[in-house]
């Protein structure tokens, strides 16, 4: 426990003097670095815009989708905005709106089979990687994860078995 703590109050120093970097240095290199991040964002194939607010970098996705193991079906999910908050770097504060459909699944207004109806997902093991990824400000990468985590689906948890429950795709 005492090795976590100490893993996230690193995590935590390392994000604020990044913060004083981009305070100190806005038109300097890290500029460059989030102009270069923002254009990933926009060549990604998945991703048909990107927006700026005060609070979160928006995402905006074409329709998803995500294969059932047990049967090999292909569900359309739906188009999603993901918001990845710029001040947080808690993964857990990343939420993701369906704005094709919600499905009664794990439970009722589900925005994926992972997404509960508020927004947030049960990341599972990919907190990590996203963590890691938004102290480093690799908002491309995260982006491309978040989108990837609603293509995939673990069918032996309560949520993820009711992947049946989105519409089947049309070939």
């Amino acid at each position: 426990a005492l090795q976590e703590q100490l893993g996230q109050a690193i995590r935590n120093s390392q994000t604020e003097l990044r913060e004083l970097e981009i305070l100190r240095d806005a038109s300097g290199p890290m500029l460059a670095r989030f102009s270069e991040e923002f254009d990933h964002l926009l060549s990604s194939p998945k991703i048909v815009d990107v927006r700026l607010d005060d609070k979160a970098l928006q995402i905006f996705t074409e329709l998803l989708f995500c294969v059932d193991p047990r049967t090999g079906l292909r569900h359309e999910i739906g188009k999603f905005r993901i918001d990845i908050p710029i001040c947080s770097k808690e993964p857990g504060n990343i939420r993701w709106h369906n704005l094709t459909r919600r499905v009664s699944g794990h439970k009722e207004g589900m925005h994926a089979p992972h997404v509960f109806p508020d927004g947030h997902g049960c990341l599972g093991n990919a907190a990590e990687p996203l963590a890691e990824m938004l102290g480093n400000y690799e908002y491309s990468s995260a982006a491309s994860l978040c989108i990837l985590f609603i293509e995939s689906v673990n069918v032996n948890d309560n949520a993820g078995v009711r992947i049946n429950n989105w519409p089947v795709a049309k070939p």
